[in-house]
């Protein structure tokens, strides 16, 4: 529970950044979703990386969520 809760907390700095440095709410939204949404989907989160193709298997193979999400999967079904 440790990792995940380090990992969300990294996550929620970027955003505090990101919603520092923009002028609205709306910009804030929109600039947190443009670097959140491929980092999550280009992982291993929903696909294992064997099913991906060559070029998207090197690039989500060093993904800070993919690394994350193998760590807790290992964790939790006691793998690790």
């Amino acid at each position: 529970m440790a990792l995940l809760l380090l990992f969300a907390l990294a996550f929620s700095w970027v955003g505090a950044l990101i919603g520092l440095s923009v002028r609205n709410a709306e910009a804030a939204n929109t600039a947190g979703f443009i670097w959140l949404f491929p980092l999550t989907f280009a992982s291993n989160a929903f696909v294992p990386l064997a099913a991906l193709p060559d070029w998207l298997e090197a690039l989500t193979r060093y993904s800070p969520v993919t690394v994350t999400v193998e760590a807790l999967r290992g964790l939790f079904l006691g793998q690790g």
